[in-house]
């Protein structure tokens, strides 16, 4: 038997979900920079859009072990979201000065080695 049970993500797991993603994703990735709040209007429009939302607890669901968001509707997701919360993305941003800076850097280098390679 199983010590895992998978379920259909429902709005009762959101929260479950974004404390997970803070503890998974490293700081490089922008959306482990969202106050947990607007991280949990993140992942619930995503999953209302998407039709491929899926949590996996403990069998006796007491502990969120992983989960999987995935569908037609991400950029739909994705942009509604922002319509919503441009302003709060906006000062995520701000709080963060170096992540822009070290993605653009990031951008950068990797145009560059792209270039190098055409040369090759």
């Amino acid at each position: 038997m199983s010590e895992y049970v998978t379920l259909k993500a429902k709005d009762e797991d959101v929260k479950n979900i974004a404390i997970l993603h803070l503890k998974a994703f490293s700081r490089d990735h922008f959306t482990s920079r969202f106050p947990i709040d607007l991280l949990e209007e993140y992942f619930a429009c995503l999953i209302r859009l998407n039709e491929h939302c899926y949590v996996m607890y403990t069998l006796y669901r007491n502990k969120i072990q992983g989960y999987i968001v995935a569908g037609s509707y991400t950029g739909k997701a994705i942009d509604e979201f922002m319509r919503k919360n441009m302003l709060n993305v906006f000062f995520v941003l701000i709080k963060n000065p170096g992540f822009l800076i070290e993605k653009s850097a990031d951008n950068l280098l990797v145009i560059s080695l792209h270039e190098l390679a055409k040369l090759v």
